[in-house]
């Protein structure tokens, strides 16, 4: 049976956190791969088809658990990335726009094409996340 536990941890530890819970999740992952070697060496004989379908059903089952383990960690770095950008607009309030006066105003030429939303730089691994977790988090205290 699976159970959700709580507990608090200052906001300056969550990247380590975080990654601590990837490393976990990457041994199991790195376990099912030599087990899923060992069946795949196993199948050198007829015999053996038992004892590799046992490994594959294991493997199967515990695949369950890392999946889950994957949401978890999925669903705390969302919500601190939510945080973050959640205190960043609120240390950045808005300004209002000044309207420029009359004589200096002058009319955009109008665009063929439509305006195209601004993409977030997308990191190349979870270190790199995990690094600008931390960036934002520093930049923020200090």
């Amino acid at each position: 049976m699976r159970v959700r536990i709580q507990h608090g941890i200052n906001t300056d530890e969550l990247p380590a956190k975080v990654k601590e819970l990837l490393s976990e999740l990457i041994a199991m992952s790195e376990m099912h791969m030599k087990k899923l070697n060992a069946a795949n060496a196993l199948l050198y004989s007829v015999d053996n088809v038992g004892m590799v379908s046992a490994i594959l059903d294991e493997a199967r089952k515990s695949l369950i658990g890392i999946d889950q383990g994957i949401a978890d960690v999925h669903s705390i770095a969302a919500g601190y990335a939510e945080y973050l950008n959640g205190d960043q607009s609120a240390q950045k309030p808005a300004q209002p726009a000044q309207p420029a006066p009359a004589s200096q105003q002058v009319e955009p030429a109008p665009s063929t094409q439509p305006p195209q939303p601004e993409q977030p730089a997308s990191p190349q691994d979870m270190d790199d996340i995990i690094t600008q977790m931390g960036q934002a988090l520093q930049e923020k205290e200090g």
